[in-house]
């Protein structure tokens, strides 16, 4: 309930702020809506990688190296290897 509250009060300003015509504070609306909803999808992704990277021994020893986290160990781990 604590995440809606900010987005209630943003919503409640939008309606009375009266400096953007009504068509613009609309688009923006909607703009805004679209990205928090992006951000719920990407903090999402990026717990699955985490916990994959928990479970991977070869990322978690990449995680290891500094400034290396799960997000750069998955992607080095899915860059195919050459065959020799």
């Amino acid at each position: 309930m604590a995440r809606c509250e900010p987005r209630l009060r943003r919503s409640r300003a939008r309606q009375t702020d009266n400096r953007l015509p009504q068509a613009a504070r609309f688009a923006l609306s909607e703009i805004a809506d679209q990205i928090e909803g992006l951000n719920r999808k990407i903090g999402k992704l990026e717990h699955a990688i985490v916990m994959e990277a928990k479970r991977d021994d070869d990322m978690r020893r990449l995680c290891t190296i500094p400034g290396v986290g799960a997000i750069i160990a998955a992607s080095i781990k899915a860059v195919p290897r050459r065959s020799r």
